[in-house]
């Protein structure tokens, strides 16, 4: 089984596996453009270099897209919030209905663009544990 070194911080680490190298890049550990190179070789090279194809390491990253869409759900959360909040105050200062009811209709908006992220979320989850099954 072939292993790898590769550069974390300027220093040589490793041997892995690939899969122990899926997994660092999984958790963000190592990117595309990380440094490796073959254990008992003497050339650095990207992980893209050796890893061109989609079925390693350089692969979409799940986990990351999986965490940026769950910090996007919770900033349009406070949105939301924010926004609900703004809507009661401008009607009580204005007593304008025509800006509550503009005012409910982007929270109706933020409301469902949440809705259909948590449902990313749900989808994306579901295949991160395929994937884990089929690597066991």
């Amino acid at each position: 089984m072939i292993r790898y070194h590769y550069d974390e911080n300027g220093q040589a680490t490793g041997p892995v596996t690939v899969q122990e190298l899926r997994s660092l890049y999984d958790n963000g550990k190592v990117h595309p453009h990380t440094m490796i190179m073959e254990a008992g070789g003497s050339s650095w090279q990207t992980m893209e270099q050796v890893f061109p194809d989609s079925h390693t390491p350089s692969m979409c990253n799940p986990h990351r897209l999986f965490v940026f869409i769950s910090r996007l759900v919770n900033v349009l959360y406070a949105c939301i919030l924010l926004g609900a909040i703004g809507c009661i105050y401008i009607q009580s200062k204005t007593n304008d209905m025509q800006a509550l009811l503009f005012g409910g209709a982007i929270i109706l908006l933020l409301l469902t663009a949440v809705a259909i992220l948590r449902f990313l979320l749900f989808a994306i989850d579901w295949m991160r544990e395929q994937a884990r099954r089929i690597r066991q």
